[in-house]
């Protein structure tokens, strides 16, 4: 009896395995799949935010727009390059390489040369810290040092080196890091852009270049909140998103009819194909210069 279920049983344990053997190549097969579904998933992100790396302001861009608003050059304002040996934490350290960095771009356009040789150094010794000083090279100081009369060849210098530092930082895979240096640029270029104001500065020149910051800021929310979680960050995208909240208070208008028949004259270009543009009031204003500076603070301190 034992005898003839013998090849029943063989046949039964060759059809289990065979079963378990299809079972593994369909988990292996699956397996494979979500891999490579993953991994996709990655590029496509990475894409993403490599593209809006690219969309941010530089800081010197920044200083340009606000120069040409009748901004002037208080040295006070600036950050202290002695706080440097203040912080030890990665995410300090990055957010306010940004933020001498936004500073350097202001001496620059300013051609204050010791002001810029200062916070380049500042600069290069943070970023080295942080594993990115491949940048900062001495090529740099040593034009810096050379070119001191000529504001022209001084601002090529800084120009060069935010192109460099800028595309280094926006192609390397240390999103944390890059993220972080672009915070402190642009909160830092706020910052000066609004304090920095003179008798000869247009507020409406002002206001339109916050407006026109609006994209930055989004942009800025979306990468923080797709970083590690901390205290320090969540306070900080706390604040940036209520920066944002004020930017909600910005009114939408419709061109008078005159008004868009006279920029078609001159061959102006209208804000938008709705023929709409933004109006920030001085109570806006105030706040958004206000959350700009607890910003600020909260980053150097």
């Amino acid at each position: 009896m034992i005898k003839k279920n013998l090849p029943l049983f063989f046949s039964f344990c060759l059809i289990i395995s065979a079963l378990a053997c299809q079972n593994d190549k369909r988990e292996d097969k699956k397996s494979k799949e979500t891999a490579k579904i993953e991994k996709l998933a990655s590029e496509v992100k990475a894409e993403k935010i490599k593209t809006i790396f690219y969309s941010l302001p530089s800081p010197l861009e920044l200083t340009i727009l606000f120069k040409r608003e009748g901004v002037e050059y208080h040295y006070e304002e600036l950050h202290d390059p002695k706080k440097r040996d203040a912080y030890v934490t990665t995410v300090k350290k990055a957010l306010n390489l940004g933020v001498y960095g936004a500073d350097l771009s202001y001496a620059g356009l300013f051609a204050k040369h010791a002001d810029a040789i200062q916070f380049f150094s500042v600069s290069q010794v943070m970023a080295e810290d942080l594993g990115i000083g491949q940048t900062f090279q001495r090529e740099f100081i040593t034009r810096l040092e050379k070119n001191a009369a000529n504001k022209d060849t001084l601002l090529q210098v800084i120009s060069d080196f935010f192109l460099e530092n800028d595309s280094y930082l926006k192609d390397q895979n240390q999103q944390d890091i890059s993220t972080y240096v672009l915070v402190g640029g642009w909160i830092e270029g706020l910052y000066l852009g609004t304090h920095m104001i003179s008798a000869k500065t247009s507020s409406t020149g002002i206001k339109e270049i916050i407006i026109g910051q609006l994209n930055s800021l989004d942009n800025l929310i979306l990468l923080l909140s797709d970083i590690g979680k901390s205290i320090e960050l969540n306070n900080l995208k706390d604040n940036m998103i209520l920066l944002r909240e004020y930017y909600n208070e910005v009114d939408y208008v419709k061109i008078d009819e005159s008004e868009i028949k006279t920029k078609q004259e001159s061959d102006e270009l209208l804000i938008d194909n709705q023929q709409h543009r933004h109006e920030m009031n001085d109570s806006t204003l105030l706040k958004i210069t206000e959350t700009v500076t607890e910003i600020r603070n909260s980053i150097i301190r």
